[in-house]
Parts: C-alpha cells; structure tokens; sequence
C-alpha cells in the first residue's frame, strides 16, 4: 500500500522518514542533505510517499508536465516496485501530466525497461497514457 504524507505530517513521522532521507544524502554525492530535503518538503517543492508501511519511501517532484520519481529506498523492492509504478503513473495522470520520469541507478534498468520506460541518462520516461 502506498501512502502519500502529507507535508504537515512530516514532522510527526520524521523518525520514520530520516533513515530514507539520510541515504537520499548519501547517494546524492553532495547534491542533497537531509535537512535540505526536510526543508523541500515542508514547503511542497517534494512530496513523500510511504510504501508497506515504511519498507519503502518514494521522494517526487511536479514538474509542468511530469511527475518525477526523483529518489526512491526500500527493501523487497520486488514485492512494491509495480504498484509504486501504477500509483505515480496514475497520480501523474489525475494531475493531467504527460510523463513519469524517474531517476534510478543502473539496477532498475531491467525492470522499467519492460514497462515501457526508455532510459535517458539513467533516467526513465514513461508516457501516461
């Protein structure tokens, strides 16, 4: 099941979601810090969403024609990864956007390929439909 919060819950949950944005940082070779993101989405620039209750956390962003996966943690990644694909396409859809695009490392590759994700830069498109 996968669960939006709510920016003004971020706080409240911030213990559980600290741990997922602490490896964003990591990963990010300087380009992101954990109060960095803290801060992004407290102010609605990055919207958290929650996976089987915290197995997983998914980081977007709205873009004026793309929902973008812009990071995305967890374990058991194939118990969730098509129904993350399946709320962020629709969700992309009831927003009226053209794309999902997502960032991923080279180890995503074999399963958005198949899903009719095109890889750019290690980036994945996909159009919504």
């Amino acid at each position: 099941m996968i669960v939006g919060i709510p920016s003004y819950c971020i706080e409240e949950e911030w213990l559980k979601i600290k741990p997922f944005f602490d490896n964003f940082e990591k990963r990010s070779h300087g380009r992101w810090t954990t109060e960095g993101l803290l801060y992004a989405v407290l102010q609605c620039k990055h919207q958290v969403f929650c996976v089987n209750n915290y197995q997983a956390l998914v980081l977007t962003s709205i873009w004026p024609e793309s929902v973008n996966i812009d990071a995305c943690a967890g374990y058991g990644r194939k118990e969730w990864q098509d129904e993350v694909v399946d709320h962020m396409t629709e969700w992309a859809k009831a927003l009226g956007k053209k794309y999902v695009i997502s960032m991923a490392r080279p180890g995503w590759s074999k399963f958005f390929k198949p899903k009719g994700f095109r890889e750019i830069h290690r980036e994945y498109l996909i159009e919504v439909k």
